[in-house]
């Protein structure tokens, strides 16, 4: 039975991938790097402090710093993906206790979802600061579930990434796949493939949703 439902941020709630993606582009570019789109996309869902030093990047900390200052203007325009707000709602009333597990910072958390209508439904929200280990370790999923009161079995976490995928595994928890944002089921290890977030609603009301 799902006790509980556990959403990523970008990507999965907001459709910020452009936005930050852009940002880091214009941040590397300004310190001197020539790096495409591509060579930046596996960032995007883990926390920069880790990712940009498989980059060789000399000064992480200056470029995450002007980065993060970019995505403030970038991300005042990204919006939540369609309907994604309304499933939420939707789901807090069936008794589904609801989380969020991301790789965003606490200042980042408040900035991007503070004030947003559906983040009154979240039951315990996992920030970087929150746990040691990060995506794709299990830990951040493993803390919020510990802190609901919830079994990883009796829960699924929602992401649109890689690392939102094994993070899930490592946790012991069932992936549903938020194919809205990730756009391509390649290279997943999906239990659930959710078309559009109304698939969630489906998911817990009568399990009616492909098995990847």
């Amino acid at each position: 039975m799902i006790q509980a439902i556990i959403f990523d941020i970008d990507g999965t709630i907001l459709d910020t991938e452009d936005a930050i993606m852009h940002s880091l582009k214009q941040a590397t570019d300004e310190a001197g790097y020539s790096f495409s789109i591509d060579d930046l996309r596996f960032v995007f869902g883990v926390p920069g402090e880790e990712a940009l030093p498989k980059l060789h990047i000399s000064d992480v900390n200056a470029v995450l710093d002007r980065c993060h200052e970019l995505e403030r203007t970038a991300l005042k325009g990204s919006k939540p993906f369609k309907n994604i707000e309304n499933v939420i709602r939707e789901l807090s009333s069936l008794g589904i206790k609801l989380g969020v597990v991301t790789s965003k910072s606490e200042q980042q958390y408040k900035e991007t979802m503070g004030k947003r209508e559906c983040s009154q439904y979240f039951d315990e929200v996992v920030v970087t600061e929150s746990t040691q280990l990060h995506k794709p370790h299990g830990e951040p999923l493993l803390y919020c579930l510990e802190q609901m009161n919830v079994a990883p079995s009796e829960a699924i976490y929602v992401g649109d990434t890689i690392y939102d995928n094994q993070c899930a595994k490592d946790a012991g928890t069932k992936f549903g796949l938020a194919y809205w944002g990730a756009k391509t089921a390649d290279g997943f290890q999906a239990d659930y493939v959710l078309e559009h977030p109304s698939d969630l609603l489906k998911l817990v009301v009568d399990t009616n949703v492909y098995h990847f």
